[in-house]
């Protein structure tokens, strides 16, 4: 660690020889060259403060702020977030249903390259099947092979419970962490009416004027944020391995995600202070391969007259065409989308 003292709002200090404390301060990082603060008193240059780019949701910030981390040379690692899908099921199945469920499942495969079945099309193989009567959410199915599974999977697509979770999922991911009310029962009706059609509840969102409010509410997560970074530097070389090495870096790496339910769709889960610092890193190493972008241009390009007067001030000042890059890919304009 640097032997240059940082400090924040909540008094503490960085130096040589004492352990990493996370600032009590949401959005308050620093790294060797660039911080940005959100109310911080110190934190690096001064055109960085106030500059946030943590999220301004109160609830993420909350969340945030909860999560213990472990410390490391240049601030944290990865916190160990507990994730939204991690909580308990609130739709009145439990764990013995989950089990009863995956007996039914015995026997659905896919077909191999060589032998029976065409390669990675469903076939039921009945040898496999583990036979007997299955109790799944007080309904008893007592149906032979593959007609059981599908049962199942029939009641447990027309129950609400699985409207409103399609329709949270969905509204969620496209207008906001908190949807509103009103977007998820149009959706879940939708589905409900439409006997699960996707495309039917695809067209209720589109028809929803919430999808079309002009404010960017959902933080990107690290892959949107890789994908919007080298697209906009017009980046196509970066090659499989380096791709796979920052999002990891930055926290998702590619197929592995913590729970089987995949990756969340929240800020609270991509925005704490460490995850942060890393973005920040890699901001700084992408820009520091951009070339002789003016990052003036890029930023015209990229948001075609709607970015923020702080952050168009800032990569005016900036020192060199490297840093300005670096400031805007991680000013609070291009955290979200």
């Amino acid at each position: 660690m640097s032997r240059r003292r940082r400090s924040c709002a909540s008094g503490g200090r960085l130096r040589a020889g004492a352990p990493a404390r996370r600032s009590s301060t949401p959005g308050c990082i620093a790294s060797r060259s660039i911080s940005a603060t959100t109310g911080c008193a110190g934190g690096g240059r001064r055109r960085w403060r106030n500059f946030p780019i943590a999220p301004t949701n109160a609830r993420a910030q909350k969340r945030i702020c909860s999560q213990p981390t472990t410390s490391t040379r240049c601030g944290a690692r990865w916190p160990s977030c507990r994730s939204a899908s991690a909580k308990r099921a609130r739709s009145g199945y439990s764990q013995a249903d989950v089990t009863e469920f995956a007996l039914a499942l015995t026997g659905f495969s896919t077909g191999r390259t060589k032998g029976r079945g065409q390669a990675g099309a469903f076939t039921f193989r009945p040898g496999l099947h583990e036979p007997g009567q299955r109790t799944i959410m007080g309904k008893t199915y007592g149906q032979r092979g593959d007609k059981q599974a599908l049962a199942v999977l029939g009641d447990l697509a027309a129950a609400d419970a699985t409207a409103m979770h399609i329709a949270t999922k969905l509204a969620r991911h496209f207008i906001a962490d908190e949807p509103p009310a009103a977007v998820v029962t149009r959706l879940a009706e939708a589905f409900r009416r439409s006997k699960g059609n996707l495309v039917a509840v695809y067209r209720a969102l589109l028809d929803s004027p919430e999808a079309w409010q002009p404010a960017a509410a959902k933080f990107k997560t690290p892959w949107e944020w890789t994908i919007s970074a080298l697209r906009g530097l017009g980046r196509s070389d970066i090659g499989k391995p380096r791709l796979a090495q920052l999002l990891n870096q930055l926290g998702q790496p590619v197929w592995r995600p913590r729970s089987p339910a995949g990756y969340d769709d929240v800020a609270g889960s991509w925005a704490p202070p460490d995850a942060l610092v890393r973005r920040v890193e890699a901001a700084q190493r992408l820009a520091a391969q951009s070339g002789d972008i003016d990052p003036r241009d890029l930023a015209q390009k990229l948001f075609a007259g709607s970015l923020s007067d702080l952050t168009l001030a800032e990569i005016d000042r900036a020192e060199s065409r490297r840093t300005g890059i670096a400031l805007l890919l991680v000013s609070p304009d291009f955290q979200r989308r």
